[in-house]
């Protein structure tokens, strides 16, 4: 046999790779016989194998922004702010004005009117009492819309004056109720000390 048919092997005992022979040098340890079989298996086991990607195109891109889901609706609404708005926002704000002020003056004239008339006491007392349950829907439709406008129309000036006017109806409201009753205290007991 020629020197340049021999085929050099690994030990697989002790890891030598110079081998020429059927024995290792090192620790003499048989040279493995391959099967035709085996050949290709170890042909195979030794080719490395890379590991499959997937299409880096198919993957979707992570989502790194972050948005408060309290305060998103506030910013979209008054990034969306514009005249359109605006104007639906001011008539809004006028019909409240109007449910609030007027509509409790038509009432209260529509009430007079009927008095000078000389109505009947009981139909003028059914009228009456229809036409105040009015007023008092009219006023909590007023306070309704003015509500709506503000969270609708957060940057709408009108309605913030709106709701400004309204909150100091209703202090004032409290003030004149808490004053009304302290006279009327103050009267009652003026009237027991006096013997009326």
């Amino acid at each position: 046999m020629s020197e340049g048919n021999i085929e050099k092997w690994v030990c697989p005992s002790c890891g030598h790779q110079d081998n020429e022979g059927n024995f290792c040098i090192a620790c003499g340890f048989a040279k493995p016989v391959l099967t035709t079989s085996a050949a290709p298996a170890q042909q195979e086991a030794a080719t490395p194998v890379e590991p499959v990607q997937g299409n880096p195109a198919a993957a979707p891109a992570p989502d790194y922004s972050y948005t408060d889901p309290l305060t998103a609706p506030a910013k979209a609404q008054e990034e969306e702010f514009g005249p359109e708005d605006r104007k639906k926002a001011n008539i809004l704000c006028i019909v409240s004005l109007g449910l609030m002020f007027v509509l409790p003056v038509v009432f209260s004239m529509i009430m007079l009117i009927l008095y000078e008339l000389g109505f009947d006491e009981d139909a003028l007392g059914a009228i009456t009492m229809i036409l105040g349950t009015g007023m008092t829907l009219s006023e909590v439709a007023a306070l309704g819309l003015m509500i709506y406008v503000r969270i609708k129309y957060r940057k709408s000036v009108f309605g913030k004056v709106l709701m400004w006017i309204y909150i100091s109806l209703a202090i004032l409201t409290v003030i004149t109720i808490v004053v009304v009753m302290v006279t009327c205290v103050t009267m009652l007991q003026d009237c027991a000390n006096h013997g009326w």
